[in-house]
């Protein structure tokens, strides 16, 4: 007897043929069905028929269930690029697609990272990674910034955070380093931040010497709104008693910033008199 299988590509059968004697005609004789292993993840099947002349033909009915899983898989874990900086994830598939297949590529924050493209996959370019560049988008504020990337066909997904490092540094900037004014006299210059900050952020104004110079205001609140609003303080010198120019340190601080200072030169206006 031999056998005949519909679809060897999915099953082979051994041995090829069995052979029966008058003594063990009535005896089972096993044959062997393996599946054969593909690229796809489709559940196969075929019919093993048993040929013998003469004879009525027998048939088995045979299921291969695939172990390959259809799915979207990444070239990385994860990504992270700085701002306005570029870098690129593949994508591929996990097994052969039964028919062409589109994965849908975007980005969940497009004002931190953006990520666009349609990738079509066939039987023959499905193990194929296909590149997508992701995108940092430039903005003011000092924040790192967190989104994911999805490739999705139909039901399938796959996900790969991505981390946008900021190139701004939160910090306080002013006008100039040195102002010159006179005893009762008052000179100006400008304060602001480098970056929009996450939250209200207090910078406050000091003189170092209250003796020979004061300031004015206090302080002010910078937010997303004015950081990038130079904001004028007046520093007002102290007239004293005696001939000495003087020198004086202006502060601006803010917590977890670095503090600038601004120097301020007080020129004497009293005269000596013999």
């Amino acid at each position: 007897a031999g056998w005949n299988f519909s679809a060897a590509l999915v099953a082979t059968a051994s041995p090829a043929t069995l052979t029966f004697s008058p003594v063990d005609y009535a005896s089972p004789h096993t044959v062997t069905i393996s599946g054969v292993p593909d690229a796809d993840a489709v559940t196969g099947t075929a019919t093993l028929t048993l040929a013998l002349a003469g004879a009525t033909s027998g048939a088995v009915a045979v299921t291969v269930t695939d172990d390959d899983v259809l799915a979207i898989e990444a070239s990385v874990p994860s990504l992270s690029i700085g701002e306005a900086g570029t870098g690129s994830i593949g994508f591929r598939l996990t097994a052969a697609p039964t028919a062409s297949t589109t994965v849908t590529v975007t980005s969940s924050d497009a004002g931190a990272a953006t990520a666009s493209a349609s990738l079509v996959f066939t039987t023959a370019n499905w193990s194929t990674f296909q590149s997508v560049n992701v995108t940092g988008v430039n903005d003011a504020d000092a924040s790192n910034e967190s989104l994911n990337v999805t490739a999705t066909s139909g039901a399938l997904s796959k996900v790969v955070p991505v981390t946008v490092n900021d190139d701004e540094v939160l910090g306080i900037t002013t006008s100039t380093s040195t102002i010159a004014l006179g005893e009762a006299g008052t000179g100006t210059f400008t304060v602001q931040l480098t970056a929009a900050p996450a939250v209200a952020t207090t910078v406050n104004l000091s003189s170092l010497d209250v003796g020979a110079a004061t300031v004015s205001p206090a302080s002010y609140v910078f937010d997303g709104t004015n950081w990038n609003t130079a904001r004028t303080v007046t520093v007002t010198g102290v007239a004293d008693a005696d001939l000495a120019n003087e020198s004086v340190q202006i502060k601006a601080a803010g917590a977890g910033l670095t503090d600038r200072l601004v120097t301020a030169t007080v020129t004497d206006n009293d005269t000596q008199i013999v």
